[in-house]
């Protein structure tokens, strides 16, 4: 969703049953095949302008490469405030959310017109 100074990005939170890592030399081409639940309680994604890039996850100052990454490689400078009621660290998808909510909003925010499949793929690379 995109407002006059930023915009927002929901990503569901996920729990994968089973899985099996498959890396490749390309980043874009690494990744996992598997089974498991999409979650209703997700990453809430907010992205606004700033001169500075700065990220906010529940409050707490973090630096999360893949969020810089994102931003890097959209060429955004930006300030992203995230909200989410899972925890990191768990299992839940929670940094991949948070790389993807930064990727989706960054690019409404900025009107940089790329596709959902690019962006998955930036954030993925993160």
């Amino acid at each position: 969703m995109r407002g006059e100074s930023g915009a927002r990005a929901f990503v569901p939170g996920h729990v994968t049953a089973f899985f099996s890592v498959h890396r490749r030399p390309d980043p874009l081409a690494s990744g996992s095949r598997g089974a498991g639940l999409a979650l209703s309680d997700g990453v809430e994604v907010a992205v606004t302008p700033a001169e500075e890039t700065s990220v906010v996850v529940d409050g707490t100052p973090v630096a999360p490469e893949p969020v810089d990454g994102v931003l890097e490689a959209l060429g955004v400078t930006a300030s992203v405030r995230a909200e989410t009621p899972l925890p990191a660290g768990a299992g839940f998808g929670v940094s991949g959310g948070l790389a993807l909510g930064t990727a989706l909003a960054a690019n409404a925010m900025a009107d940089l017109g790329r596709s959902e499949n690019d962006l998955v793929g930036v954030a993925h690379r993160a």
